[in-house]
């Protein structure tokens, strides 16, 4: 048998992929979005898998009135600060309030 192939031996070899093997060869990149986006009104967190390393980021508030929000972008992740005295009153608890 000249096919080295055994997924789940720690090992990425032969015809082993991240899509048929993740076990081995690491989990492809990846971004979900519990809050559909860039959305300042609702807390929402981000996951998924980057360069095979699993990854969860939350909206949070900065200070009294700026937000970073999390948002996907494809299979990436990104981050920007949000002030939402601009629109709104003020952050509380991850979101414009």
């Amino acid at each position: 048998d000249n096919d080295e192939t055994n997924c789940g031996d720690s090992v990425c070899e032969g015809g082993e992929t991240q899509q048929n093997c993740p076990l081995d060869c690491g989990y492809p990149n990846s971004c979900s979005d519990t809050d559909s986006g860039f959305t300042v009104l609702t807390q929402g967190t981000v996951s998924g898998y980057f360069g095979g390393s699993p990854y969860s980021y939350t909206d949070y508030c900065l200070d009294s009135i700026v937000l970073t929000e999390y948002y996907c972008i494809g299979s990436q992740q990104y981050s920007q600060n949000f002030n939402c005295a601009m629109n709104y009153t003020s952050c509380f608890n991850g979101a414009c309030a």
